[in-house]
C-alpha cells in the first residue's frame, strides 16, 4: 500500500485494510492525496470520548487500485469542534459531516449544507441538545 505523504504512515489492520491518526489540520492535504489515487469516500463516523474531551472522526476510504480500505483517523476537541470539510474533494461526504454536525456538534468549514434539524428531532433541536453526544441525557 502507498504512503500518503510524511503526515499519515499507513498501518496494516487487518486484509487488504489500514489505517493511520493524523492531526487534524492535515486533513485537507491528505483528502487530496486520496482523491488523487482512485479512492472512494465511504463513510464517516464521531464518537464521543467525553472523559478526553474530544471526538474522534474516522473516515472510512475504498482505494480502488490496491482493493483496500483505509481508515483515517483525527480526533477534534470539545473546545474546538470544527475541521475542515473534506465535501469539495469527496462529495459524498456532504450528508455524512452534515449527520456529524446534526447529531454531535462537530463543524464541517467550508460544507454549506450544515445546519440543525436534518437527522436531530425537532424538540431535541429547539432545546440546543446534540443527541449522540454520551453527554446530552437522551
Amino acid at each position: 500500500m502507498e504512503e500518503l505523504g510524511n503526515e499519515c504512515s499507513l498501518q496494516p489492520i487487518g486484509p487488504s485494510r489500514y489505517q493511520c491518526i493524523i492531526e487534524k489540520e492535515k486533513i485537507i492535504g491528505l483528502a487530496h492525496r486520496l482523491s488523487a489515487m482512485e479512492t472512494s469516500f465511504l463513510l464517516l463516523t464521531a464518537t464521543d470520548y467525553p472523559d478526553e474531551k474530544k471526538f474522534e472522526l474516522t473516515y472510512v476510504f475504498w482505494n480502488h487500485a490496491s482493493r483496500s480500505l483505509i481508515i483515517i483517523k483525527t480526533h477534534v476537541s470539545r473546545d474546538s469542534l470544527q475541521i475542515d470539510t473534506i465535501s469539495d474533494l469527496f462529495p459524498g461526504a456532504t450528508y455524512s459531516e452534515a449527520e456529524a454536525y446534526d447529531l454531535v456538534g462537530v463543524e464541517f468549514i467550508g460544507n454549506p449544507h450544515i445546519k440543525r434539524g436534518i437527522f436531530a428531532p425537532t424538540d431535541v433541536v429547539e432545546k440546543g441538545i446534540f443527541p449522540l453526544r454520551k453527554d446530552s441525557g437522551v
